[in-house]
């Protein structure tokens, strides 16, 4: 079973005294992975497993789907990638 995760790498925080602008939301890249596959490759890594779990740059590279598809659990249609590109950076587009 494949298991999908938004990862959203720069939001808003509310931390005393500082201050952060809101700004759109932007699709960059989308990953897929297998999890039974990727929590028993980390488990054989000695990896604990948790809220703040490290995934190594090549399993991410591994799992992209979007904009390039380096897996094919999920296939994405021509229209699937015009639809996720509505939510690129502007620069990008």
């Amino acid at each position: 079973m494949a298991s999908g995760w938004l990862r959203k790498t720069r939001f808003p925080c509310a931390v005393q005294g500082v201050q952060y602008e809101a700004g759109p939301w932007l699709i960059e890249q989308v990953f897929i992975f297998e999890a039974e596959q990727l929590v028993e490759k980390l488990n054989q890594r000695g990896v604990k497993i948790g809220i703040a779990t490290s995934i190594p740059k090549s399993y991410w590279e591994a799992a992209e789907i979007y904009p390039r598809q380096n897996v094919n659990i999920l296939p994405l249609s021509d229209e699937a990638r015009r639809m996720i590109a509505l939510f690129a950076n502007d620069d990008r587009t």
